[in-house]
């Protein structure tokens, strides 16, 4: 996980850790109006993940389907 993601999951843990269940209530209803806009997050990854695989076969190029999927990485 790089830096940056690290320190983003971080910050949220302990923002929902140290945040009361009203306060998130409210932060949520202020926030609401902003989820109702374009496609939803895993929605623009897969397409992402299909134009990748598309440009590869163009290309001719080729890489093991784990790869394309994320599950290479060892636990």
């Amino acid at each position: 996980m790089s830096d940056r993601k690290s320190k983003i999951i971080q910050a949220l843990e302990e923002y929902l850790a140290n945040t009361s269940e009203e306060q998130l209530k409210k932060d949520w209803e202020e926030l609401e109006q902003y989820n109702q806009y374009g496609p939803e997050m895993e929605d623009c990854l897969e397409l992402g993940r299909q134009h990748c695989i598309e440009m590869m076969k163009e290309e001719d190029m080729s890489l093991k389907e784990d790869y394309i999927y994320g599950n290479d990485k060892e636990d």
